[in-house]
């Protein structure tokens, strides 16, 4: 099981492809909180906790709160703390150490190793300087390379292939590659990330026959489900529809991380709402997701993808969060074709080609 906690919607950027629909008034209190963490536990299953919002450091007294619950609660170690996504730019030294200390890990979000590489997520350049200060201040305190998480949307989608190979010249070896959800993907931008996709591949492969220690996903990924033949897995994984949970701020649970903040499509934040965590969450009822595809209601949507069947799985795919309509079939279908691009073409460049061998 994933449970996704969004403990708050406030955060002290804007990012335009954000789908979060920010509130600082928005925040969960440590009653709602213990109690999802007790239902968690109570579960009795391996189950991975993503707190997130928002700017979850923004909140950072639930972060240890949380660690320090299931750290005295926990007694089976059934419950494990996924990386943290943050922007970077609220960290201090003193919030580092406690992390370092209840063994929690941060992600930072973050497009290249320049003020101009991140012009959609940094406004002006004394941020960014005090994003690189703390990424630098994090890897001298716990001795570890963070995790990137590398948002691609389409304005930047003809220069990631420059955003990846620059964290990776710096010393940021650990980068997730993500196509951003609920933006306009035209024809265009769809052959440059294509194109810079292609690249990113060959430096992969020229990087790993030079032994060098990296891991960019999902590229890595891939190769490890496609070599244990796990290709249920990368199915889930494209959206996690069917195991996985999400509370709002207020303690709302739905199977479905997406529509969470669809402010204007209440037919659809209906159908995937589990109850609250006051008042009980339905849990049989997200295995009902485990098989659903976008396809079924949009049958317009060119769904030709079946190795794996990964394309019709997200809901985000098909929705603008701005005004909880249905995106084109132009627009989505690119946006379907570029996750499955990344899948097939790793698997074609690596187990057809030889290049793993």
């Amino acid at each position: 099981m994933e449970i996704k906690i969004f403990i708050t919607y406030n955060c002290n950027l804007n990012c335009r492809y954000c789908f979060v629909t920010h509130d600082r008034n928005a925040n969960m209190d440590y009653t709602t909180l213990r109690e999802i963490l007790r239902w968690a536990i109570s579960l009795n299953e391996p189950s991975k906790v993503i707190l997130t919002g928002g700017e979850p450091t923004s909140r950072f007294d639930l972060i240890i709160k949380a660690a320090e619950y299931v750290r005295d609660n926990d007694t089976d170690k059934k419950i494990k703390f996924d990386y943290i996504p943050t922007n970077g730019t609220l960290l201090t030294k003193e919030m580092i150490k406690a992390i370092k200390a209840l063994n929690i890990e941060f992600a930072f979000s973050l497009d290249g190793y320049g003020l101009n590489d991140n012009k959609f997520r940094y406004t002006n350049n004394s941020l960014y300087k005090k994003l690189m200060d703390n990424l630098r201040l994090y890897m001298a305190e716990t001795k570890t390379v963070p995790r990137i998480k590398l948002t691609v949307n389409p304005d930047n989608s003809n220069s990631f292939y420059d955003n990846v190979k620059s964290l990776l010249i710096n010393g940021l070896n650990k980068i997730q590659i993500l196509p951003a959800f609920g933006v306009l993907w035209s024809d265009t931008d769809k052959k440059q990330f294509l194109s810079n996709f292609d690249r990113i591949l060959r430096l992969h492969c020229y990087l790993k026959s030079r032994n060098k220690k990296m891991s960019l996903d999902p590229i890595d990924w891939y190769i490890q489900m496609i070599q244990q033949s796990n290709f249920s897995e990368i199915a889930h994984n494209n959206c996690d529809m069917g195991k996985q949970v999400s509370f709002t701020p207020f303690g709302e649970a739905y199977a479905c991380l997406a529509v969470i903040h669809l402010k204007r499509n209440e037919k659809l934040r209906k159908r995937f709402y589990l109850g609250t965590i006051h008042e009980g969450v339905d849990i049989k009822k997200i295995s009902l997701f485990q098989n659903y595809r976008i396809c079924q209601e949009t049958p317009e949507l060119d769904c030709r993808y079946y190795f794996p069947n990964i394309s019709c799985k997200k809901i985000c795919a098909t929705l603008d969060f701005k005004t909880g309509k249905r995106i084109s079939k132009a627009y989505t279908n690119n946006l379907n074709e570029i996750e499955n691009y990344m899948f097939h073409k790793t698997y074609d460049f690596y187990f057809k080609s030889g290049k793993d061998k």
